[in-house]
């Protein structure tokens, strides 16, 4: 069954709809315990564009740290992305280098937008 097939979990009369993902949408997770100033830090060391095959983020304050989710096109572009913009990036940033970030991954089954 798709994941336009699949019952909606959705409110009847909600918005939401869910979305065809295809089978290579990648996820990651990651609890970082280092302050919020450290998060904002870590954005402008990143700099602009936005990374290439990144679909979401979002992030946000947590009782440990942040965490960050994000939905990327494929595990790839996350791999590209990591190895090619976002080690440099910590390398600039002393207080997340001597973190331990636990990072979770999910191949992406379904996806609803509002």
């Amino acid at each position: 069954m798709s994941p336009l097939e699949q019952p909606s979990l959705s409110a009847p009369g909600s918005r939401s709809l869910p979305v065809k993902v295809p089978g290579t949408t990648y996820a990651v997770v990651q609890d970082v315990p280092a302050s919020w100033d450290a998060y904002l830090e870590r954005v402008e060391a990143i700099g602009a564009p936005l990374p290439e095959g990144l679909l979401v983020h979002v992030a946000g304050p947590t009782d440990e740290g942040f965490r960050m989710i994000e939905v990327w096109e494929s595990q790839a572009a996350w791999e590209r992305f990591r190895d090619e913009r976002l080690a440099g990036a910590l390398d600039h940033s002393l207080r997340l280098r001597q973190t331990h970030t636990t990072i979770r991954d999910l191949m992406v089954q379904r996806l609803f937008l509002a």
